[in-house]
């Protein structure tokens, strides 16, 4: 995007890191978060969450808990969202309907 003189400003890349999660294709998502982290830019709960359920759903749990973990060290998680009960209320069953 860059590269084409567009710069993404943080609801771009929620937009993304939203739209890669709905096509379940988390290892975007990543990758957009990624992002986001290296220009400190905090993700609203909303795309969080969702990011979060589906790397959960994935039964990725590790890599949920590095994310969370590296935007804590960060300071990127938003006041109001509370760690320990978005990993306490994981989804505990795998049917598709998740969300």
């Amino acid at each position: 995007m860059i590269k084409s003189g567009f710069h993404p400003n943080k609801h771009t890349f929620e937009m993304l890191t939203s739209t890669f999660c709905k096509n379940e294709d988390f290892d975007g998502a990543i990758q957009i978060m990624q992002e986001m982290i290296e220009r400190c830019m905090a993700p609203n709960t909303c795309v969080l969450s969702e990011l979060y359920s589906g790397l959960c759903w994935c039964e990725n749990d590790q890599l949920a808990m590095k994310l969370l973990n590296e935007m804590e060290i960060r300071c990127l998680l938003l006041e109001g969202f509370d760690k320990a009960r978005t990993i306490n209320s994981k989804p505990q069953n795998h049917d598709r309907d998740w969300r």
